[in-house]
């Protein structure tokens, strides 16, 4: 896959990479709790802005849940023993997805990146881009599974943490050592997915395994802890299904290239009402204007003088 940049760009590629669904049920539940009307769309917009003045990235990529392939169910959805998933409110998460839609569109007219998945999810698709982009990416989640894919050029933003993970301050961070945290959180299981652990395995015990050897656990925990390392581990996911990688690449691809549309961006939140945005449209523009974009601005405006 061939990713087209200026040759003019000095630093590292940096590409962000949100987890918009993540995202988007955070502003969403905001937006319910504070009432009075606030714009979900104004907000995850907004949130999506201070991501990009704080990283200040030549690509902004957002990986969503919502798939191109229905009727078939991920893997991760047919083990018989664990209810992937399962412990979710659907009614509360088809209020979220009401708002998916226009989300989508509106930041595309920002020249953000919208990448879908085929059978499986967004998490499969940032850790598919995160091995496949070139340059540094930072993935924007509160969610904990993406600290697996920590590395030289990947690491993690958690916004309401408000710290940024990377593979120099891990260990400090998080307790356990990089290479260690897969296994780590399969030990102790993830209670958001509805992934249990091993029995009566929590945090301390679960560092004191990884520091006597895996090796030491007997046939059942040896059994749980192998099925929970293939349902979390997103380095494989994605290789399960034929053509799943293909349709993500496919996608980067038509993706490369696209420019905001500012004019129809501030147009479609003007008729939104959404006029915190409108009223600072120059600053969005500023922002979101690609470097490539400006730098031949800036070239022109040169040889004019």
């Amino acid at each position: 896959m061939n990713v087209n940049h200026s040759m003019k760009n000095k630093r590292p590629i940096q590409n962000l990479i949100v987890d918009a669904n993540n995202l988007l049920h955070r502003v969403h539940w905001v937006c319910e709790t504070r009432g009075n009307g606030v714009n979900v769309v104004y907000l995850f917009l907004n949130s999506i802005k201070k991501y990009v003045s704080m990283f200040n990235p030549d690509n902004i990529y957002m990986a969503w849940d919502k798939r191109l392939v229905p009727g078939f169910k991920n893997f991760r959805k047919t083990d018989e023993d664990i209810d992937y998933k399962g412990n979710r409110d659907q009614d509360r998460n088809k209020r979220v997805y009401d708002n998916e839609d226009i989300t989508q569109k509106v930041t595309k007219l920002l020249g953000i990146k919208n990448v879908y998945p085929g059978v499986m999810e967004g998490d499969d698709i940032i850790a598919w881009l995160c091995e496949n982009l070139p340059g540094n990416n930072v993935i924007v989640s509160v969610d904990q599974d993406f600290l697996q894919l920590v590395q030289e050029t990947v690491s993690v933003y958690s916004p309401i943490k408000d710290i940024h993970i990377t593979n120099h301050n891990f260990s400090d961070l998080i307790g356990v050592d990089v290479e260690d945290f897969l296994t780590y959180k399969a030990l102790i299981g993830d209670k958001s997915d509805n992934i249990p652990g091993l029995p009566k395995v929590g945090e301390k015990t679960a560092k004191k395994i990884l520091k006597r050897g895996i090796d030491t656990l007997n046939t059942e925990q040896a059994s749980i802890l192998a099925k929970n390392l293939k349902l979390m581990n997103l380095r494989e996911g994605y290789n399960v299904y034929d053509n799943e990688t293909t349709l993500y690449s496919e996608q980067v691809k038509k993706l490369d290239g696209l420019e905001p549309d500012m004019k129809e961006f501030e147009q479609l939140c003007y008729s939104m009402n959404i006029r915190q945005v409108v009223s600072n449209i120059n600053e969005w523009k500023t922002l979101f204007t690609s470097k490539e974009v400006m730098n031949n601005i800036v070239e022109k405006l040169l040889q004019s003088l």
